[in-house]
């Protein structure tokens, strides 16, 4: 009745308020955030467990359940899964919804850290995450040419692109899928490595030995103080075919003798198709708390220029 009777004596008056209302709200309306998946907290926790070499029911058996076991006595967990794969396990945790999830993250940490010393040689440390929705990527870049090889469009992708990308405002990870590092692959002779008499490791030794950088010491001049490097990091492939690896009968034996270099990518590990074709798959994700379709225009804009 109060706002009819005000309403009623002042028309102007309420129909300026309408007005004024109406201008707030569309002003507001084209500053909301837009987010595919709001900010929640679910306490689900993810332990991934790295086992180079071992076999899925190695994995399960060493790794999974030994985890289980370990965890199964933290309360408030609803339930517990574990997917045993060649070489990696992935136990996953979900607590019950009135649980922290970052109490819950700090929980299992503490119980996986316990196990470090039971696990079998080899096992890399368990990455404990909190499954967070935010964190999955908003935006997909393919990335093929007809000119050039996957190894270089991986090289072109992490000194050029994913540079790019990552200064783009509200970009919070770039991540490469189905990439392939370039490498020098270095196959071994075995028959000219015994006629020299040399094993495996004094290849790996000299390699190692040749193709890094080394610091020789400080150089002082008066007040002023530079630390000497001398630079001996192999720049090409021929470099390689240089490498002394031993001595014999007074004469050095070279690399390119027991071996052969090859400029070669990485083993991929991963595979992205679009239109049929292989490409290199680049992810975008955001920054927790940014406009999802903000962020998203500004990397098609970067894309574009």
């Amino acid at each position: 009745m109060f706002l009819t009777r005000i309403s009623i004596n002042h028309p102007v008056f309420a129909t300026m308020m309408m007005v004024m209302i109406l201008v707030l709200g569309l002003f507001s309306c084209g500053r909301l955030g837009v987010d595919h998946y709001p900010e929640t907290d679910l306490p689900v926790v993810v332990v991934t467990t790295t086992y180079t070499g071992a076999s899925p029911a190695s994995v399960e058996s060493e790794i999974s359940r030994p985890i289980e076991a370990a965890l199964n006595t933290i309360g408030g967990i609803d339930t517990i899964t574990s997917e045993s794969y060649e070489g990696r396990s992935i136990v996953v945790v979900q607590f019950e919804l009135d649980v922290d999830s970052r109490d819950a993250a700090q929980e299992v940490r503490d119980r996986v850290a316990r196990l470090g010393a039971k696990f079998p040689e080899g096992v890399a440390a368990p990455q404990v995450t909190r499954y967070q929705p935010e964190g999955q990527a908003i935006l997909s870049v393919a990335v093929s040419s007809t000119s050039r090889t996957l190894p270089e469009i991986t090289t072109l992708a992490n000194r050029v692109i994913n540079n790019r990308l990552s200064v783009v405002s509200g970009v919070g990870q770039v991540s490469l899928i189905g990439s392939s590092e370039r490498q020098v692959l270095v196959v071994v002779d075995p028959d000219r490595l015994g006629a020299y008499g040399l094993a495996v490791s004094t290849v790996i030794e000299a390699i190692r030995g040749e193709n890094q950088d080394r610091a020789v010491g400080t150089l002082i001049s008066g007040i002023n103080q530079r630390i000497v490097t001398v630079e001996g990091r192999i720049a090409n492939t021929s470099g390689f075919n240089r490498i002394i690896v031993a001595q014999r009968n007074g004469y050095p034996v070279y690399l390119s003798e027991v071996a052969t270099i090859l400029d070669t990518g990485a083993e991929v590990t991963s595979l992205t198709n679009y239109q049929g074709q292989t490409t290199l798959g680049l992810h975008i994700v955001k920054v927790q708390g940014a406009n999802t379709v903000e962020v998203a225009s500004a990397v098609r804009r970067e894309v574009l220029r």
